[in-house]
């Protein structure tokens, strides 16, 4: 369905969740073609240092690097990463300070497979158009980059003329 590939990080210290998330969505017919699972910050942010990461979907209490952290690392390194915090953390604060590290979603926990899914899927929409953009922007350059020189050429003959 999607045209573009994409990858997925999945960060949870806890293994179940982990496999949960990553078994109970099909994100093939979303356009996931890598998925990746990290159990704390240190361990994604290494990942994503490594592999060109279009979405990370990470938990907020974990050890040696929380999700937060993660996230405004992420932010300032990857900032077309699209990160989304799947947390059972209610606190206004949390959901404050996401958005100023460039979270684009905040799910809290539990969530049914379908509401998900249906979460998932709005991402991946938003992802294809965010791709789409940036291939038109980049033709859009291209063409331009080709046209200068006879947009220059126009110029001078309509200065001097």
């Amino acid at each position: 369905m999607f045209m573009e590939e994409y990858s997925l990080l999945i960060v949870d210290d806890e293994e179940l969740v982990r496999n949960a998330i990553s078994r109970i969505i099909d994100w093939k017919s979303l356009g996931f073609t890598k998925i990746y699972e990290a159990e704390d910050g240190e361990e994604a942010l290494a990942i994503c240092r490594k592999n060109k990461m279009h979405l990370v979907m990470t938990d907020i209490a974990m050890p040696f690097m929380d999700g937060m952290e993660l996230s405004r690392v992420l932010n300032k390194e990857f900032p077309d990463i699209h990160i989304v915090i799947l947390t059972g953390h209610e606190e206004f604060e949390y959901a404050k300070q996401s958005i100023q590290y460039g979270v684009k979603n905040y799910i809290l926990k539990p969530i049914g497979a379908e509401s998900l899914y249906k979460e998932m899927r709005n991402i991946c929409d938003m992802l294809h158009i965010q791709s789409n953009q940036k291939q038109y922007i980049a033709k859009m350059r291209s063409q331009l980059h080709e046209s200068l020189p006879i947009l220059r050429e126009k110029f001078l003959y309509s200065m001097v003329c």
